[in-house]
């Protein structure tokens, strides 16, 4: 028998948020707007000042900060603690900390390589591992791993960069496949050049790369219904002719081939007029989500 969306369980309240690499960019960008939102937010990053100033620019009472190295277990072991004090439940876990290191293979410095898997994959496999159990036992929670287009395609110069993001995007996959009965939502966000510290390096047009806020509202809307979400369009727009600010957009009313709504794993595709997608200043994601379907698996 077909339930009525009545019938339909309410999705969870998300309340509590651990967000890395949140000094700065993107995980700034989350940060403030989970917080505007009514999260409790626990901030991971290197920096501690710059921590601290996006905790000021949060409603009061609303932002904790720690300050680390992702690389240290020890200190994961402890921002795992202190968030728990600090928030009851970890019930959404974002890992978005990460680095680049670019150069040909020839060339590699393998200290640095080993770093930058550290930082980009291990400490993502290993916070997760430590807010799982919680999750499992809640039979809810959201983990939302902030990857790049690089864990899909691959330049020269960016071999292991591109390794990690790979890595990333295919332990996200595995991870659904683990937990997709346990009430717990899994979803990848692959932006293309996101307009960042780390992206002005490249020296390449910022003007014409997506905005850390587009990535926030991309969260925002993988969030907003809990573990229970229909397949779905969304654009992203960074400025152009179309926009003057990114924003996410919904189309809902597609039909996907899982069936029926629910638990999910979401990859948004985020490209950017940088990035040479043929698309400029837009970008088409596919939030597949079905309960029972590996053809919904994006």
């Amino acid at each position: 028998m077909t339930r009525t969306t009545s019938d339909q369980p309410a999705p969870p309240t998300y309340a509590n948020a651990l967000i890395t690499g949140a000094s700065r960019g993107i995980g700034r960008a989350v940060a403030r707007q989970l917080a505007a939102r009514g999260y409790r937010v626990f901030l991971l990053g290197r920096d501690r000042a710059a921590l601290d100033a996006v905790a000021a620019a949060c409603p009061p009472a609303s932002a904790a900060t720690i300050a680390g190295d992702l690389r240290d277990p020890a200190f994961i072991a402890t921002a795992i603690r202190d968030a728990t004090a600090f928030m009851g439940t970890i019930d959404v876990l974002i890992n978005n900390a990460g680095a680049a290191v670019h150069g040909p293979v020839q060339d590699a410095d393998m200290d640095a390589w080993r770093d930058l898997l550290e930082v980009n994959f291990m400490a993502t496999a290993s916070l997760t591992r430590q807010v799982l159990p919680g999750m499992l036992e809640r039979g809810a929670g959201a983990i939302i791993n902030i990857s790049s287009i690089n864990g899909r395609h691959v330049n020269a110069g960016s071999a292991i960069y591109a390794a990690t993001k790979h890595a990333l995007n295919g332990f996200s996959g595995c991870l659904f496949e683990d937990v997709r009965e346990h009430g717990i939502k899994v979803s990848t966000i692959m932006p293309g050049f996101v307009a960042t510290d780390m992206t002005a390096r490249l020296g390449k047009a910022s003007e014409r790369m997506i905005r850390p806020d587009d990535i926030a509202d991309a969260v925002v809307f993988v969030l907003s219904d809990g573990n229970r979400h229909p397949p779905a369009t969304t654009a992203l727009s960074g400025p152009g002719p179309r926009s003057t600010r990114g924003g996410a957009r919904s189309a809902y009313g597609e039909r996907g081939s899982a069936g029926s709504p629910g638990r999910g794993a979401s990859t948004l595709h985020m490209s950017s007029a940088e990035s040479g997608h043929s698309v400029a200043n837009c970008a088409v994601a596919r939030i597949a989500c079905g309960a029972r379907s590996r053809a919904t698996v994006r």
